[in-house]
């Protein structure tokens, strides 16, 4: 976790996954911006991932974000 950080544990009923995410203090309070993550899977493997240089609201469509099902093969 990067230094001056704080973290949010999100645990699921499975206590062997979980995610944590790392985040620092905006200058716009009550806000954090997040800095990174670990995960954890279900045979014990952890990834972790930092983020530097992020950019906020930069005009992304909403349509980027849409989860389609795809068709069965």
């Amino acid at each position: 976790m990067p230094a001056g950080s704080r973290a949010l544990k999100l645990m699921p009923k499975t206590p062997a996954t979980g995610l944590r995410l790392a985040g620092a203090r905006a200058s716009t309070p009550p806000r954090l911006d997040i800095r990174g993550l670990v995960t954890v899977d279900a045979q014990g493997g952890k990834s972790s991932f930092s983020f530097t240089n992020l950019k906020e609201n930069i005009g992304l469509a909403d349509k980027e974000f849409a989860f389609k099902i795809p068709a069965r093969c």
